[in-house]
């Protein structure tokens, strides 16, 4: 492994970021390789802590975007792996009175540069204010 990260593969946290603020269900699929998985730790409440492929991760998708925004930053590449940090707000979020959420994200990427595996992870402070929250749905 180069030193050097890959900037094909730093695109892929860049055009996640646009598709989601753009609200492209289309355009994130497109991100995602032929059979995906999505971990959410914890799960939201309401929702599944994993998705195995992309009619799931489709459905969640179109659950979290309405009124959502993400803002990535701190970007690290390791091998196929790249390790980010994400600030996420989203209607879903305030029908459980919360505004945003802070998580650790970690793509696996394929060798054509598709996210195989999505990791997201609450730290500990954001799990409390998730298992926290009043269920409004």
């Amino acid at each position: 492994m180069s030193g050097q990260p890959n900037a094909d593969n730093m695109e892929v946290v860049r055009q996640f970021d646009s598709a989601w603020n753009s609200h492209n269900v289309d355009q994130l699929m497109g991100l995602f390789a032929g059979n995906p998985v999505v971990e959410l730790r914890p799960a939201i409440p309401g929702l599944p802590d994993t998705y195995r492929n992309t009619e799931q991760i489709r459905m969640m998708l179109q659950a979290l975007l309405p009124g959502s925004q993400v803002e990535s930053q701190g970007a690290r590449e390791q091998g196929n792996e790249i390790d980010w940090q994400a600030r996420l707000s989203s209607d879903a979020f305030r029908q459980l009175g919360l505004d945003t959420l802070t998580c650790d994200m970690r793509a696996t990427l394929n060798a054509q540069g598709k996210i195989e595996h999505l990791a997201v992870g609450f730290p500990p402070d954001m799990v409390a204010l998730i298992q926290g929250a009043p269920r409004t749905r």
